[in-house]
This record gives C-alpha cells, structure tokens and sequence, in this order.
C-alpha cells in the first residue's frame, strides 16, 4: 500500500511539474528580457570586479 502511494505522488509531482513547465514556457519571453537587461547591466560591473580580484 505504501508502495502505491510512492507511485501515486510520483505521477502528481510529474504532472504538477508538467504545469510548471507550461507556465515557465509562457512566462520565459518576458523573463528572459527582463533578466538579459539585468544582465546587462551587471555583466560589465561583475567583470571589473572579478578582475580586480585577481
């Protein structure tokens, strides 16, 4: 019985990570360009930085 219930919320955690994924898909246009400007911003910053520390 016990082994069944590892099953069951086996397929529930794969089907909610299914609708997950349909949200991400959907959101990651608009994710990615706000996360690329962030980039962008920070990339020259994060660089200097880095090799100042060397």
């Amino acid at each position: 019985m016990g082994h069944m219930g590892k099953q069951q919320t086996a397929g529930q955690i794969k089907g909610e990570w299914h609708s997950r994924r349909k949200e991400v898909v959907s959101a990651w246009p608009k994710l990615r360009k706000q996360t690329g400007y962030a980039s962008l911003l920070c990339l020259p910053h994060f660089w200097i930085s880095h090799n100042h520390i060397k």
